[in-house]
């Protein structure tokens, strides 16, 4: 409907650069990538230095996993004169994100250099993403292993988790592999579990079309789903509904999809599981006890779903929960991913496979 309407404000005034920006949006969510870029550029056509037009223009590059254009249009928005400091901070943390994402960890300590020269005008009031947080701290942990270029890669696609052990080197079926991700931002397990086509659906499709590194691939997507203020939790006590009923329907309409997509794709799968929950600081409220709950249902569910399928499952709960179900904070990069150094272990002692 409200592409619909949009097109009927375009037909009405098709100079009005706005329009065809919100036009871009609307399609982008639609997972009309193609398109919502074509509207995109319209916008900048008629408005040349529209800021908030470049940055969906790059980002949907990110989306569609192209950091050359991405890089480059995030770098002219830098060059115009109508982006202000907060925009150039935002920028910067983007351009970090893209060459962790590329493996070019020796460009970090520029970006640092100019993000702090950025705080320093913005009265140190930082104004990045939490994302941007984790991937200046992730930045610090990965080492650049360019001496190791002989090794295979093994394609690694998910959300946010999938940086964490982004061009690492790890010993897998007895050779060397370096993980090489492919990002799709803020994707749920629930997002590929829906009927309608959406952005994440999207991201997925083209990013498996252009970026097929393995004959392998290893997953992660679930994180989001279990968190406390969004996903599985809130939207059972929404509708009353059960966690463990929710769950499942969650996991096996993301399964169905996944298998439907990439079976004929890759020989093997490997599905992560969800960390456990670091504990809340202070007194525990009813939603991080549930929390705590829904996690340990989740990924016994999402394991048992992924064995039966034929599938491996890397049991990232089994590393990271203490006695009490919460995080024991030995593999963390922060509060939500897990660090660098555990992937070997992950490996070694949590892989689980089909009988």
């Amino acid at each position: 409907e409200a592409k619909t309407s949009t097109r009927k404000a375009i037909d009405l005034q098709p100079h009005f650069a706005d329009a065809h920006l919100n036009l871009g949006k609307i399609l982008k969510d639609l997972g009309q990538l193609h398109e919502a870029e074509i509207s995109t550029r319209k916008a900048i056509e008629l408005k040349p230095n529209y800021v908030d037009a470049y940055f969906q223009l790059a980002y949907l590059f990110q989306t569609r996993g192209d950091y050359k254009n991405s890089n480059n249009t995030f770098r002219h928005i830098l060059d115009l004169n109508t982006t202000n400091i907060s925009d150039k901070f935002k920028i910067l943390g983007q351009l970090h994100l893209n060459s962790l994402i590329e493996g070019k960890f020796d460009q970090f300590d520029n970006f640092n250099h100019l993000m702090k020269n950025y705080t320093k005008k913005l009265n140190n009031k930082l104004t990045q993403l939490n994302e941007d947080n984790f991937i200046i701290k992730l930045g610090l942990q990965l080492n650049d292993q360019k001496e190791k270029t002989n090794c295979l890669n093994l394609t690694h696609i998910g959300d946010s988790h999938c940086l964490s052990f982004s061009h690492q080197i790890t010993i897998f079926k007895l050779k060397k592999r370096k993980l090489i991700p492919l990002y799709i931002r803020g994707a749920k397990a629930w997002h590929f579990a829906k009927k309608e086509m959406n952005i994440w659906k999207a991201s997925f499709s083209e990013q498996i079309k252009n970026h097929n590194y393995s004959d392998e691939l290893l997953i992660s997507f679930g994180e989001i789903d279990c968190r406390k203020e969004e996903g599985i939790l809130p939207f059972s006590i929404k509708y009353n509904k059960e966690l463990i009923e929710v769950s499942e329907v969650t996991i096996n309409g993301y399964l169905d999809y996944m298998e439907s997509q990439l079976k004929s794709l890759y020989s093997k799968k490997y599905y992560f599981g969800v960390p456990a929950p670091v504990g809340a600081k202070g007194i525990k409220d009813e939603l991080d006890i549930k929390r705590i709950e829904l996690i340990r249902i989740y990924n016994s569910l999402l394991k048992k779903a992924v064995i039966s399928r034929g599938s491996c499952f890397v049991d990232v709960y089994e590393l990271t929960v203490d006695k009490k179900g919460e995080n024991n904070l030995l593999y963390m990069c922060d509060d939500i991913h897990l660090s660098p150094k555990c992937l070997d272990i992950l490996f070694k002692n949590h892989l689980c496979q089909p009988a």
